[in-house]
């Protein structure tokens, strides 16, 4: 049966620990714990990088994060991830780079089939992220 549901969180560090639970609770049944805490890390970074670089004025300060889920496919959309004048610096950073910050859609990548950007509606001048992701299967219950 698919399930859509969103949650919508402060633009602020502290509030990550919400947008790990919802995806927790939603998906833990729903595929393997490595597979899930692959998404969790992704999306905890795709919010983070709406903390950090985000314009102001294309937001409200707050972050909207939707969640699709269709049997194994599951689609999350973060709504004004960035301007659409920054879609230039949005890229994964050259691993051999070595130095602090910067690999989030490194990560972001890595745990998605698809990372995609399309025209925000609500927020013009600004770009939705759209994540899609097949999910593994949950392990089988050992027999008794």
């Amino acid at each position: 049966m698919p399930v859509s549901d969103q949650i919508t969180i402060p633009a602020e560090a502290a509030a990550l620990k919400d947008v790990r639970a919802f995806i927790r609770r939603h998906l833990a049944d729903h595929t393997t714990p490595d597979a899930l805490e692959d998404l969790v890390l992704a999306l905890d970074e795709a919010c983070a990088n709406v903390i950090r670089h985000r314009e102001p004025d294309l937001t409200d300060g707050e972050i909207h994060l939707r969640l699709h889920h269709n049997g194994p496919a599951v689609t999350f959309q973060i709504d004004a991830y960035c301007s659409a004048s920054q879609m230039g610096q949005v890229k994964p950073r050259d691993l051999e780079d070595v130095r602090p910050g910067g690999l989030g859609m490194h990560f972001i990548q890595h745990a998605m089939d698809r990372v995609r950007f399309i025209p925000d509606r609500g927020h013009p001048g600004s770009v939705t992220l759209v994540l899609d992701k097949t999910l593994p299967p949950p392990a089988a219950d050992p027999a008794p």
